[in-house]
């Protein structure tokens, strides 16, 4: 990763002023998202300046979400939103949909953080018939995903909740998306195990077991598993 970094920082002293420089420093700004929010916004900051300069929206569009997700790492909502909007005011005048429903998706994790279910539910929905219309598989996982979260949340809307995780589900096994299919799985099992729907529930837990498989949500899986045997009596298991 420090290599990456390196080659990302002489890139950037060696090139010029122009949509190269940006992607980089974009590119660059990721690095430090997760481990120096403050180095990410600064660069993000330079890398808006600079599409903002040479009129490279594009560019301008995932700065903006860049610095949107390095106030969200550190839990500074207020901001995150004002720069997510920015984005896709910017996305939505290039017509990029992809752009518009990845922030559509962010902004509606925004509000579910915050417990604002109904505002999570539209953005969630919108950023799915987006994905359908560009017919992004990944995207339209990703959709169906959030938007069973925010019906798995409530127990009255729990089987609106399996809908869309069974839409989700062989999406994101087609994308290889192990994480994905590990998460969809576990709350699939929990709709069929309070439903008594033992043995459909175990399915699900035993699918989530082999996706997470090398991952630190294992445990999670075994004691979904544990929780059928246990309820079948099988104590041994």
């Amino acid at each position: 990763n420090d290599r990456a970094i390196d080659s990302l920082k002489t890139l950037i002293k060696s090139g010029g002023e122009d949509t190269t420089k940006v992607n980089t420093l974009n590119s660059l700004c990721k690095k430090y998202l997760g481990n120096d929010p403050q180095e990410a916004i600064k660069i993000a900051v330079e890398a808006k300046e600079l599409a903002e300069k040479i009129g490279f929206q594009k560019g301008k569009a995932y700065a903006l979400k860049n610095i949107g997700i390095a106030y969200y790492t550190q839990g500074k909502y207020i901001e995150t939103l004002d720069y997510w909007q920015q984005s896709q005011v910017v996305f939505k005048s290039l017509n990029d949909k992809v752009g518009v429903a990845n922030i559509l998706s962010n902004i509606g994790v925004l509000y579910f953080d915050q417990g604002d279910n109904t505002k999570a539910l539209e953005l969630y929905l919108e950023a799915l018939k987006l994905a359908e219309e560009i017919k992004d598989t990944l995207r339209i996982a990703t959709s169906c995903v959030n938007i069973g979260a925010v019906y798995f949340d409530k127990p009255a809307t729990h089987d609106k909740a399996r809908q869309y995780y069974l839409r989700a589900l062989p999406l994101s096994e087609k994308n290889g998306d192990n994480d994905l299919t590990g998460t969809v799985s576990v709350n699939l099992g929990e709709i069929y195990l309070e439903n008594n729907q033992d043995d459909s529930a175990l399915y699900f837990f035993e699918k989530s077991l082999k996706a997470y498989e090398g991952s630190p949500n294992i445990p999670y899986s075994l004691t979904a598993v544990g929780k059928v045997w246990a309820k079948k009596g099988d104590y041994d298991k």
